[in-house]
């Protein structure tokens, strides 16, 4: 498990999920200057298409600033105001508007920000007019050359918002959703920290998960949770996190039940838990297979999965006998058990640990159940042998080994 919950030691990164509480000094001036939300978005057509790459599991897009950038920027369902790096804004000269106050789930005043008023903000084609962002110091949370600013959810308030994953794209539009119908069109609530609670099923138990596309995780729970669900085994540490509110140790375990989100289900998913959580949180590694749309003026969101991903694993599965790929592989070991192949990290900073399933999308490429993001590639010299293994690391970057039995 530590070999992909690596993963989950970027949810350093669970930073963004922000929630704005208003110091009392900047709310009338609010009104004066723009809040919040834009008070004007234009683009020109029915809708605009932006290309969406990823930084670290989490969705990041290009946009300018007043006419200045182009500048990277998360977009991240689990924040609550545009967020600008404090350097940035400093460059840009933004107006200042009062402070405000912010920080991660547990602790969600723990940080003074600066309200900065910006005028324009270019989107692909679409321009955002006058509204306010806040400012302070990132750095701590990342290295240089990281997106400068996370792009938040009042900026798309009025407008139907797909974050498409396997599309690689974002689209905004003035269209709506259908009604809900329990399958992929649901029905979400607000956390109170107006956060998008989405429900969700762990076994018999109806419960509401906060959306979180800032998160590179999966399905993670607050640590008073490794006691209440069925696990198959004993959580382990898998690795730390670091959110604006300190750093904090993440557990792993394969839950021992079912997760059911409208239509689809995921059998015995991996799951996380984190004590600077409050809520069930549901990032990159559970919903980076979906197209997710969300429109907040009828509270519905929708969850679509490409037709091909829904078959693609079983298909090729079939397509060639699984044997060829057990191996050593620098320090992970694939054994095949049953018609199923397994990775194991042989050593780490943990040491070793368990078997993880794999799901097979394509001949040579794997990814974790419940998701179709490829995580593992297997190389071949000219003759078709396996000679090497490519894993993908939580930075996006392939870590290779070579076969060495």
């Amino acid at each position: 498990m530590k070999s992909f919950f690596s993963v989950i030691r970027a949810l350093l990164i669970l930073a963004f999920s922000i929630g704005i509480a208003q110091a009392q000094d900047a709310k009338t001036s609010a009104v004066k200057n723009g809040g919040d939300a834009p008070a004007k978005v234009g683009f020109a057509g029915d809708q605009a298409v932006i290309p969406m790459e990823l930084y670290g599991r989490k969705p990041v897009v290009e946009v300018k600033i007043d006419g200045k950038g182009p500048y990277k920027f998360f977009l991240d369902t689990g924040a609550g105001a545009t967020v600008l790096d404090q350097k940035l804004a400093d460059e840009l000269k933004l107006p200042g508007d009062g402070t405000t106050k912010i920080g991660d789930p547990s602790d969600p005043e723990g940080i003074t920000a600066n309200r900065n008023r910006i005028d324009a903000l270019a989107l692909g084609g679409a321009t955002f007019s006058n509204f306010i962002g806040v400012s302070w110091d990132r750095s701590p949370l990342y290295k240089e050359g990281a997106p400068r600013g996370v792009l938040g959810m009042p900026l798309f308030k009025e407008l139907l918002l797909t974050v498409d994953y396997p599309g690689k794209r974002i689209v905004i539009s003035r269209s709506s959703l259908s009604n809900a119908n329990g399958n992929d069109v649901l029905e979400y609530t607000y956390s109170e920290r107006g956060l998008f609670g989405i429900p969700v099923k762990i076994g018999s138990t109806e419960m509401t998960a906060t959306l979180d596309t800032g998160s590179p995780g999966g399905i993670s729970f607050p640590t008073e949770y490794m006691e209440k669900l069925p696990l198959a085994d004993k959580p382990k540490e898998i690795g730390r996190a670091r959110t604006v509110g300190g750093e904090a140790v993440i557990y792993g375990a394969k839950l021992k039940d079912k997760v059911k989100l409208g239509g689809y289900v995921f059998d015995e998913p991996d799951v996380a838990f984190f004590d600077r959580l409050v809520h069930l949180n549901i990032g990159y590694g559970f919903i980076g297979q979906f197209a997710i749309t969300i429109d907040q003026r009828s509270r519905r969101i929708k969850f679509q999965r490409p037709a091909a991903a829904e078959n693609s694993a079983g298909s090729a599965a079939n397509t060639e006998s699984l044997g060829g790929f057990a191996g050593l592989y620098g320090i992970r070991r694939v054994t095949v058990e049953n018609g199923d192949v397994y990775l194991q990290r042989l050593s780490g900073p943990q040491g070793e640990g368990p078997k993880l399933k794999l799901v097979r999308v394509s001949k040579d490429a794997f990814a974790l159940p419940g998701t179709t993001e490829v995580r593992l590639k297997f190389t071949r010299d000219i003759h078709g042998s396996i000679t090497g293994l490519q894993v993908l690391s939580p930075t996006g970057e392939w870590e290779s080994a070579a076969r060495s039995n």
